[in-house]
């Protein structure tokens, strides 16, 4: 949550299905935690600058609906970023996994702008991190 706070996000809002909200104790970062469902986000449109999904479009067999709903919530220029667990093989914690081409697709069909991708953890279990950003015009 630090490094979103440093890259500009305030206030910082979590949105989870299950949230226990004893896990969100954050110190001096102004953090909202709302139980919500990513496909239908309780925010206003055109009112977040960014949305970041840390490993959850593969737990879902059409991810299409979350990345309709972050481009109807996301500012003009807004940017979401996307990590997935680097793997082809689906498994129990990892049942729809997502390759970087695939993602990126995604962002395309929702006039998104695929701006930089890059991998990280790579010793350990390998992860993507793609960056979209919301084209000017909508």
């Amino acid at each position: 949550m630090e490094a979103l706070l440093y890259l500009g996000a305030y206030p910082v809002i979590g949105i989870d299905i299950s949230i226990d909200i004893d896990h969100f104790s954050l110190q001096n970062i102004p953090y909202y935690s709302i139980c919500g469902d990513g496909r239908a986000l309780p925010l206003r449109d055109a009112t977040a600058r960014g949305i970041l999904y840390v490993n959850v479009l593969h737990y879902f067999s059409n991810s299409q609906p979350l990345l309709e709903e972050a481009v109807r919530v996301l500012h003009r220029s807004g940017r979401v970023v996307i990590i997935e667990y680097a793997q082809s093989v689906p498994t129990g914690w990892n049942p729809h996994p997502l390759s970087v081409s695939q993602i990126k697709v995604l962002l395309s069909r929702n006039k998104l702008s695929c701006i930089r991708t890059l991998q990280v953890d790579t010793s350990y279990r390998p992860k993507n991190i793609v960056i979209g950003e919301k084209k000017e015009y909508l």
